[in-house]
């Protein structure tokens, strides 16, 4: 019987010692302007393949190792555009959109540089890009807010004009579905 009593105190004590290191390791921690997040608007954390956090913010776009921000920004309209959302595509090109438009930093460069939508359409306004997802062929669609929905083949970086096509097509039943694919 005291062999037993002994065995149950191990095995709570054990419980409780593991429970309280569970616990502990699950505390929250909040980052502001103190840690270098100088921009605490947030639109949209993404997580890149490299295992790197962007945080898009009305500010401009910070990178996270897990220690220390990177902020990226002059190259949005010196800085003083909403960055709305980041994509990594499958060809490790990274897409920014943001309240000014779109812009793309190829694999291996450190820079983001306009990639222009306007000339995809008779518009000369800059697209607001409120969303970017990639399908599964490698075409990424780019939401925008009021001139529709852009196609890129990630391959090229280019509009993709055969699927722009094969969307018209399918949304001519639904117009109100999508306002107007770039054309």
């Amino acid at each position: 019987m005291k062999i037993m009593d002994r065995y149950r105190r191990f095995l709570a004590v054990s419980l409780m010692l593991m429970a309280g290191t569970i616990l502990h390791a699950q505390k929250a921690r909040m980052y502001d302007s103190l840690s270098g997040l100088t921009n605490t608007s947030i639109n949209r954390v993404s997580q890149d393949s490299e295992g790197f956090l962007w945080i898009a913010t009305q500010g401009g776009l910070f990178r996270f190792d897990g220690t220390d921000f990177v902020q990226y920004g002059s190259e949005f309209q010196g800085g003083r555009s909403n960055v709305l959302v980041y994509h990594e595509d499958e060809r490790k090109n990274a897409w920014v959109g943001t309240s000014q438009g779109l812009y793309l930093r190829r694999s291996g460069s450190d820079f983001f540089a306009p990639y222009e939508l306007s000339h995809l359409e008779s518009s000369t306004s800059t697209p607001y890009v409120s969303d970017i997802v990639e399908d599964l062929s490698g075409h990424l669609f780019v939401a925008t807010s009021g001139s529709g929905v852009y196609v890129i083949n990630t391959g090229t970086c280019e509009p993709d004009y055969s699927m722009i096509e094969k969307i018209s097509a399918a949304f001519a039943v639904f117009p109100k579905m999508i306002p107007r694919i770039a054309r």
